[in-house]
Parts: C-alpha cells; structure tokens; sequence
C-alpha cells in the first residue's frame, strides 16, 4: 500500500556496473539498439562526448528508452555509460581491442498516469489514487514485476558484452 500516492515508481536507482579490463565499447553501443527494438522501446542516444585527456580518451554516452505498456503506464530506462583511460591495445593473437575503466549506471522508473487521464486537481488525485489501489492493483503489480525483468535483461545484455 501506499504505492499510489506517487505518479512515478523507481524501478532501478543508479544500478551500477563497474569493469576494468578489456572492452569493446563499439560493440556495446552497437547492439543496444537491437535490445531496445527487440523489447519494443522508443530509445536515442541524448548524449555522446569523447575527450583526450593525455593519458587516454574518456567517453560518455547516455541513452534514454521508454515504452508505453498500455495507455496507463509507460516504462523509462536510462542509461549512462562512463569510460575513462580508454588505450587501443593489441593482444597476443594480434586482435585490436580496448582497455579501459567502464561504469555503467542504470535507472529506470514506472511512469503512471502518463497520458494525463486523471487531471492534478485535488478530486481527480483522489479518484487517481483510488482508481490504482483497487482497481487497477494487480494489473500495475504486474507491470512492475515486467519493468523489473525487462531491466535485468539489459543489465545481462550490457554484461554480456563486456567479457
């Protein structure tokens, strides 16, 4: 109880991934696409900036996803890949990868009420809240319990690509 009273759960809060090794980044931001079509997300990249910083390069990228469930709740991923010291490095089989210090950091959230169906006025919050704690109720436990799973499959796909 008491989940009602806010218009937008927090899925994952700053859900980190840290590697520190050899990483093809091309790889990573290659394939994120192909994740988010395949869970039908609307997704950009909002951000990329790459800076020489003497010792080696530092990347950022950021992605935002979201999803309309139905026309109640829409589910929003971000997504904030951070790589500093990145070095171009051969290895012994004379392969050409990357070396660097990744973090990713993921948040994702459960929007309700994104289509403004109830209005922000004092009797259209109440039959809001009343409307999503008994009417609605399993319908929305089970859309959380999706956003959740939908983020743990990205978070494997991000893994996956870092070994």
């Amino acid at each position: 109880m008491g989940k009602e009273k806010f218009k937008t759960l927090p899925i994952f809060i700053e859900y980190q991934i840290t590697h520190n090794a050899y990483i093809d980044f091309l790889e990573i931001v290659r394939n994120l696409p192909s994740f988010f079509d395949e869970h039908k997300y609307y997704f950009f990249e909002q951000k990329r900036s790459e800076k020489d910083t003497g010792v080696g390069f530092e990347i950022e990228s950021v992605w935002i996803a979201s999803r309309e469930v139905d026309h109640y709740v829409k589910f929003e991923i971000q997504i904030q890949l951070f790589l500093r010291d990145v070095r171009k490095v051969v290895l012994e089989d004379g392969k050409e990868t990357f070396w660097a210090r990744a973090i990713v950091r993921l948040n994702s959230s459960m929007v309700k009420n994104h289509n403004k169906t109830f209005k922000t006025d004092w009797w259209n919050e109440t039959l809001r809240q009343f409307y999503e704690r008994y009417v609605i109720r399993p319908r929305l436990d089970a859309f959380e319990g999706k956003a959740v799973e939908d983020c743990l499959a990205l978070v494997e796909h991000i893994k996956s690509r870092m070994k």
